[in-house]
């Protein structure tokens, strides 16, 4: 019921007090935000309030003054997600010191969102340092940081592109051109998320969680580091669509955030199409202020695996995500001292492979509970823990009568175990998800004649079109088949959920 209420309010104020759109939807916001744990409603506003107090300060005070200003800002909110994300992180260092490789993070409870809106007032911060940002109302602000469709998971917004847009809210007027252009994108993304990245969650548990006390098998282990890559693929692509989608829905862009980055033919290009905001904000506020690659080879390599670093920890509290950042600090640094020196590989679908296998790799201690279940994984995809088939594989095998089929059973299903947790049904439905992974136009390519209009372009120096000299033959346009198609689809999305599950990011 929320969307539908929130949207006719809107729809009432713009006819009769468009002045009041503003506090409308930071209402529906708060509501919003509320249905999650009502008591951080003061953690989020404690934040959006210390934030612009010390924002509009540093417009107005001295000089001399202004860098102390941006060092308590910064502290503020850096304090802050140390206190709800990393506490037992950092006491369970210094109480499990000896043993630290079996440390598995604490499930607390944290403020929804806090590494999204934290971010996004750090920017806000620094930009206002730098004298990027003019003065804003409270309101306009509140609604800047709250605004739900972005609250959860993002993206991470900048103020040039937002505040301007607020500025204009009042004078909006209804457009269904908005409304449909918003409501599709956001039921192609509910699909990705209730239909194919839901399915994979049950199939991913039971991979992890067996690989917390069993040595996991070669098979084993690929099906459930390649399901998991697709989970958080279809998952967070799902929510971009959405949260992009929802706010068309009430006239207002949100920059893209999401550009097949398994499509990607190196680790640079993958960053610049996964979590693109998160990735301009590290590369602006991270990577620049150490001084980027202005200080030379060793020290700019150096700079870049630090980034990834604080990249791994900004994700969350364990281990496993100081493992991610390092390793991903590690393969940037490669990847860019490759490019430096001029090496290069002209076969791009070999490229893509490559890079799609090891970021499926990576993704392992993004999802594993500890370091002991990552290498436990990491192990099985080697080999390392024995091959077994497949019961779906052995059975088909079995049942050819051909002399082959013989030799084949002789050989491959009596000398090698089978294992009971793959089955025939899950490895096809992996196979099709891979193809519309790797084949399928995506949200960008699909509303490729409606850019300007669904989304903002502004700032987005690694939006690119995969396929920009190529023909797209599934493009979106007002017409029955496409409205017919995707209330199919809106109502797959609605009604097939076989299980409450949150979006993945929402943790981060």
């Amino acid at each position: 019921m929320f969307l539908p209420t929130c949207f006719l309010g809107w729809l009432i104020l713009l006819k009769i007090k468009p002045q009041m759109i503003v506090s409308w939807l930071i209402l529906g916001s708060i509501i919003f935000y509320s249905f999650w744990k009502v008591k951080y409603l003061i953690t989020l506003f404690f934040s959006i309030f210390i934030n612009y107090f010390i924002g509009m300060a540093l417009v107005k005070c001295p000089e001399k003054h202004r860098k102390k200003a941006l060092i308590i800002g910064i502290s503020f909110n850096v304090l802050l997600l140390i206190y709800y994300k990393y506490y037992y992180f950092l006491i369970n260092i210094f109480t499990n010191s000896l043993n630290p490789i079996t440390f598995s993070a604490e499930n607390i409870a944290i403020p929804l969102g806090i590494s999204f809106f934290t971010f996004t007032q750090i920017a806000f911060l620094v930009d206002v340092y730098q004298q990027k940002c003019q003065e804003y109302s409270i309101t306009d602000y509140c609604l800047f940081v709250t605004c739900f469709p972005h609250l959860i998971a993002g993206p991470i917004l900048h103020h040039q592109e937002m505040m301007p847009q607020f500025k204009k809210i009042i004078n909006h007027k209804f457009n269904w051109d908005n409304l449909s252009l918003g409501i599709s994108l956001f039921a192609i993304g509910l699909f990705k998320k209730v239909i194919i990245a839901d399915y994979f969650v049950c199939e991913v548990q039971n991979v992890f969680n067996a690989a917390t006390t069993i040595q996991i098998t070669f098979l084993e282990a690929w099906y459930g580091a390649i399901g998991y890559a697709l989970q958080i693929y279809f998952d967070f692509s799902g929510y971009c669509d959405m949260a992009i989608g929802l706010s068309k829905m009430f006239g207002i862009k949100l920059p893209i955030n999401f550009n097949s980055p398994y499509k990607a033919t190196s680790i640079i290009d993958f960053w610049h199409r996964w979590h693109i905001t998160l990735g301009r904000f590290l590369r602006n506020y991270v990577y620049i202020p150490f001084g980027g690659s202005k200080v030379g080879f060793i020290r700019k390599y150096f700079n870049l695996f630090l980034t990834m670093l604080l990249g791994g920890i900004w994700h969350g509290a364990g281990y496993t995500f100081i493992l991610w950042g390092i390793v991903h600090g590690i393969l940037l640094s490669i990847n860019h001292f490759i490019k430096d020196f001029g090496f290069s590989f002209k076969y791009n679908e070999i490229k893509k492979l490559l890079i799609f296998i090891i970021i499926v790799l990576t993704w392992v201690p993004f999802r594993a509970l500890n370091l002991e279940t990552t290498f436990n994984i990491w192990k099985g995809c080697l080999g390392l823990n024995g091959i077994t088939l497949p019961s779906c594989l052995y059975n088909t095998i079995s049942n050819i009568g051909t002399n082959m089929g013989k030799i084949l059973e002789l050989v491959w299903v009596k000398a090698i175990p089978t294992n009971p947790h793959l089955s025939l049904k899950a490895c096809l439905i992996m196979f099709v998800v891979l193809l519309i992974t790797f084949y399928a136009p995506n949200s960008i390519e699909i509303f490729k004649n409606y850019e300007n209009q669904l989304f903002l372009l502004s700032n987005n120096s690694s939006y690119s079109y995969l396929n920009k000299d190529n023909k797209i033959s599934l493009q979106w346009y007002p017409s029955v088949k496409w409205a017919i198609a995707l209330t199919i689809i809106l109502i797959l999305g609605i009604w097939c959920r076989q299980q409450t599950t949150e979006f993945l990011y929402f943790q981060f």
